[in-house]
């Protein structure tokens, strides 16, 4: 697979090597994309990817027992978390990241043919195979937009534990190293602000996110033609009857 960058079509689902998709010739706006594809990331690393391994680790110890920082998303996994929140109004979210997986899947064909994947490749095929993880993958997806609390408090809260983390490390770093430096151990003012700040931080990168129109208007196209395949399936049917 080339190393060059790649977008998703947002109106087709088509992978391109620009925002000009070579598909319906749509042109999606740079910034919007930018916009859509943070907040597919965010979904994939707190929605998903520290849902499953922490509620991994409730099943079998009971309680969050190891934190850490995992890996960020890949394109790939933002490519599918983007059809992901396309189907958020709907009833084709499945359908629609199992459509770009078989993009994914078309654009890593010559290294499975050739038996030259990376780990990291191998593991994406085998993640798109697996329609069980997919149908988990679009509802935690789903689930992370809507803010739908249906998950074990015990990873709700360490999942929160993350967001902060990274808020301090990332978007508060300088001052936050700038307060451990100089504060008073016995004067607990500042650390608590700083706190509240990071805490406003966190709550506002969570509630930046598309809206409802957007993820509406999101594969529009797509959305046209898998309504259009699954009639034409119905109507097969019905003859046959």
């Amino acid at each position: 697979m080339s190393n060059s960058i790649k977008y998703l079509c947002t109106n087709c689902g088509h992978i391109n090597d620009s925002l000009l998709c070579q598909n319906c010739q749509n042109r999606t706006d740079e910034s919007e994309y930018k916009k859509l594809s943070d907040y597919a990331r965010r979904a994939v690393y707190y929605g998903y990817t520290y849902r499953v391994e922490y509620e991994d680790q409730v099943s079998k110890n009971g309680e969050v027992t190891v934190k850490f920082s995992l890996f960020q998303p890949d394109t790939w996994h933002e490519w599918l978390a983007m059809a992901a929140l396309s189907g958020f109004v709907g009833t084709y979210a499945t359908d629609l990241v199992k459509y770009v997986g078989k993009q994914i899947l078309t654009l890593l064909k010559p290294k499975i043919d050739n038996k030259t994947l990376t780990d990291k490749e191998q593991d994406m095929v085998n993640f798109l195979s697996d329609n069980n993880q997919l149908n988990k993958f679009t509802i935690y997806i789903n689930n992370y937009y809507a803010g739908v609390s249906t998950i074990d408090k015990k990873v709700e809260e360490a999942i929160i534990e993350e967001e902060f983390a990274d808020v301090a490390s990332e978007e508060m770093k300088d001052e936050f190293a700038n307060l451990l430096g100089k504060s008073d151990p016995n004067d607990k003012s500042g650390i608590i602000e700083v706190f509240r700040k990071i805490a406003k931080v966190a709550g506002q990168k969570r509630r930046e996110k598309p809206s409802v129109d957007e993820t509406r208007a999101l594969l529009k196209i797509l959305k046209k033609e898998l309504k259009k395949d699954k009639q034409t399936k119905k109507k097969r049917k019905k003859k046959k009857k």
